[in-house]
């Protein structure tokens, strides 16, 4: 969105997965998915029960929370690098911008993908986005948390097929 809005004259079309939207009316915020994101490092540090809380706010179907997802995402979170470019990029709440505020300069067409059980970015910033975009149309899958491109990965691709094809 930052791209579109400051080089609009090199952007076609955006597809959109539920962006980080801060802007809500109804629904608690932050959200359940962002409190455990946000507090994943704090207190006694990252854990696989951590991941484990986290990694069930981001899908509708709770199978998905393999073990073994569980365990491959809880390393790359302990991994230095990750542990260092995660603590820089939160350490700052203050440097993201509230691009809600410029979405009027985004003329291109916009698909906005959403779970309809998101509790990452609940839908109402869904409907938020649809009705501030000048030019764009929302997609909102039934039985999906914040992971469409996971939970329904032939829609997700058939509609980002779709759309760029137009």
């Amino acid at each position: 969105m930052k791209f579109a809005i400051d080089y609009p004259e090199q952007t076609v079309k955006l597809i959109l997965m539920a962006p980080a939207v801060q802007v809500t009316f109804v629904t608690p915020a932050p959200s359940e998915g962002s409190k455990h994101l946000f507090g994943y490092y704090r207190g006694t540090g990252a854990s696989p029960e951590k991941m484990r809380a986290f990694l069930s706010t981001l899908v509708y179907d709770q199978a998905m929370v393999t073990d073994e997802l569980v365990q491959q995402r809880y390393e790359i979170s302990a991994e230095p690098k990750t542990v260092e470019w995660t603590k820089k990029m939160f350490s700052n709440p203050g440097r993201f911008e509230e691009l809600w505020a410029s979405w009027t300069k985004i003329p291109q067409k916009t698909l906005l993908l959403w779970g309809r059980d998101d509790r990452v970015t609940p839908l109402e910033r869904a409907l938020f986005m649809v009705q501030s975009l000048p030019n764009a149309e929302l997609h909102v899958v039934s039985k999906c948390g914040h992971w469409v491109m996971i939970e329904h990965p032939q829609l997700f691709n058939r509609l980002c097929l779709e759309f760029l094809d137009r």
